[in-house]
């Protein structure tokens, strides 16, 4: 699963002042400090020039029939989605011949091994995985080694370049993804430079995924100095109890902590979920 900082407002009100979890700014107004962390969002808008990580591909040299596999673990949720057409999109303009592998709703660690094992009996000469956990999927790597199919990560993990696998491990050929830690930043400043400077979040994080830790871990710190008055309440749930656990977990961080003003679902995968629990929130208090 692609993790992506989503912050969601948790706009639940009960006409009461007491069941109010809408984002309102206390004091006399914006602050100097809030300006500039407004300022530094505003700036991260923009394109960021693109420097090559290494020496150019010549893919005309490759035979036009190449066959690729691309395996989109989650092609409902968008990020995911629009990643994979466009490294399909790619491979079919550099004359290859692509397949696509969707997986279901939330996938399981097994079903991503499945689907792994699935694109090798292919026999194509790359993998290239989506969204997809690799520490979680030993077994299917193990099978892509034995038939020597090459098998690369994007939105796994933080690439770290002179690593095995460029930081997802000795069984992946390499890995393509952004710098997670920015993720956190950005929803740090955005707390920050909203208000209030006493604000309440509650977070739901899935420590199984490797890129949410770093996400959140980088969130925790950039709000420690941002906004020291802010407070934070976390609720784990693992990616395969998503489907069960999400849902009533929104509800209870929302019955034990009613004025909160964020609502911070670690991975985007779980917006469908959160929404439903803001809806059951929503009635049980109006």
């Amino acid at each position: 699963m692609l993790a992506v900082g989503a912050l969601t407002l948790a706009a639940c009100s009960s006409g009461t002042s007491g069941g109010s979890t809408t984002n309102k700014s206390s004091g006399s107004g914006t602050t100097s400090a809030q300006k500039a962390e407004t300022t530094a969002l505003q700036a991260m808008e923009t394109y960021p020039s693109f420097t090559a990580p290494g020496p150019a591909l010549d893919a005309k040299k490759l035979p036009k029939s190449t066959p690729i596999v691309v395996i989109d673990n989650t092609p409902s949720v968008g990020p995911l989605q629009t990643t994979s057409a466009g490294v399909m999109s790619a491979a079919e303009a550099a004359g290859f011949s692509p397949k696509l592998l969707n997986g279901g709703a939330n996938n399981t660690p097994s079903q991503d091994i499945d689907l792994l094992e699935q694109a090798v009996n292919l026999n194509p000469k790359v993998v290239v995985q989506v969204g997809i956990i690799t520490a979680l999927e030993t077994a299917g790597l193990n099978y892509a080694k034995a038939h020597h199919v090459p098998v690369i990560a994007v939105d796994d993990n933080q690439p770290a370049a002179g690593q095995p696998g460029e930081g997802s491990g000795p069984l992946m050929s390499g890995t393509a993804a952004d710098d997670y830690s920015g993720y956190g930043k950005v929803m740090a400043e955005y707390v920050a430079s909203h208000g209030p400077k006493n604000a309440t979040i509650g977070a739901i994080t899935s420590n199984d995924i490797v890129p949410s830790n770093i996400i959140f871990d980088t969130f925790k710190s950039e709000l420690k100095t941002l906004c020291p008055g802010c407070t934070i309440y976390t609720q784990n749930v693992d990616t395969a109890d998503w489907t069960t656990q999400v849902t009533p977990t929104v509800t209870s961080l929302l019955d034990a902590h009613p004025g909160l003003n964020y609502l911070f679902p670690i991975v985007d995968g779980m917006a469908p979920l959160v929404s439903a629990g803001l809806t059951n929130a929503s009635k049980s208090l109006s």
